[in-house]
């Protein structure tokens, strides 16, 4: 696989000395063979029969592309690497590049690139993000009965200390590929939810629409698709629910994402519960709920239960074996 940068023009070659070829790209993207042709070919065949260019793909690039040849130029593209064996180093190196090209046109004032998509949802993190998803450390809990009052959030915690009290709802996310769907509201939850219907509503069987991936540290899932890994298909009392849904102050305050290792399960993402949101209903998938959560793009970093494996008190880890791979509750740090 090829790895390049897209927009230089013909009528720039003239004097190279003086002129600052990255003020022009406006694409960065990787492919194999000529790829990088493409675009430029798509743009020219759709003029040269009469084609509105508004019907292709990425609006923003097609008309950079389209200026430039009324400008009597044509885009250009550089290669910047070549060799990459695999799709996946692909994206990381797409999204470097990407990320990097970006922070120089922003820093210069000028238009920033015109891709849709960074690396196909990969992105650039430090050294100390990405310790969330490849370090672990033992975080020792214990359930906590509770009277039903509000329960306890960690949220603003700098650091996890013995005696803290919190509530989560914990889920345990996998390594393996799963079918990825698009399901629609059918309708509110029927009667037997009393007033706790408007908060609910069913979900169809939904249709096939690619892969829910499995887990990989060294290319994490991007936010979403974390989220569509944590939030649904999770098997919940209905009494359970309803109760949460009947008084929002007792409800979990995080949605908790656990990742198998090879000695637990570990916390790599973590979501505030949205206490007013609307939980989703799959009757047609064992009857599970779909969890709402603040702001799905965004999980919590830094969060102090990132990277810790929760264990019981007798040390075993908690949903590493468990099947149902959901539990939720107020707990103590031992």
């Amino acid at each position: 696989m090829t790895y390049y940068v897209y927009g230089l023009t013909d009528h720039m070659e003239d004097g190279y000395a003086g002129v600052d070829l990255l003020s022009s790209v406006f694409y960065v993207g990787k492919g194999v063979a000529g790829r990088w042709d493409h675009h430029l070919d798509e743009v020219e065949k759709a003029l040269e029969r009469g084609l509105e260019t508004s019907i292709l793909t990425n609006q923003a690039k097609v008309q950079r592309i389209v200026d430039n040849i009324g400008l009597g130029g044509r885009p250009r593209s550089v290669k910047l690497a070549s060799g990459l064996e695999t799709e996946a180093d692909a994206y990381i190196a797409e999204a470097l590049a990407i990320e990097l090209v970006n922070a120089v046109l922003v820093a210069r004032n000028l238009e920033p690139l015109t891709n849709v998509v960074s690396g196909h949802g990969r992105s650039v993190m430090d050294l100390e993000e990405h310790r969330y998803f490849v370090e672990a450390r033992d975080l020792t809990l214990e359930p906590v009965e509770h009277d039903g009052r509000d329960m306890v959030t960690g949220q603003d915690w700098q650091e996890i200390r013995a005696g803290d009290i919190f509530s989560a709802i914990f889920v345990k996310m996998g390594t393996r590929d799963f079918e990825a769907r698009v399901h629609r509201a059918t309708r509110h939850s029927p009667h037997y939810l009393g007033r706790a219907a408007a908060r609910v509503v069913v979900m169809d069987e939904g249709q096939v629409s690619g892969v829910r991936k499995g887990w990989n540290p060294n290319t994490p899932w991007t936010a979403d698709e974390a989220h569509e890994r944590a939030y649904r298909y999770w098997s919940l009392a209905k009494t359970r629910v309803e109760g949460w849904i009947y008084r929002s102050a007792t409800a979990p305050s995080n949605l908790v994402g656990l990742v198998p290792d090879r000695s637990g399960s570990v916390a790599r993402y973590v979501w505030p519960i949205d206490p007013g949101g609307v939980w989703e209903r799959y009757p047609t998938v064992r009857n599970r709920w779909g969890i709402p959560v603040i702001n799905k793009l965004h999980p919590l970093s830094p969060h102090p239960l990132l990277g810790r494996r929760p264990v019981s008190p007798d040390g075993r880890a908690i949903l590493h074996t468990f099947a149902s791979g959901v539990r939720a509750g107020v707990f103590r740090v031992v």
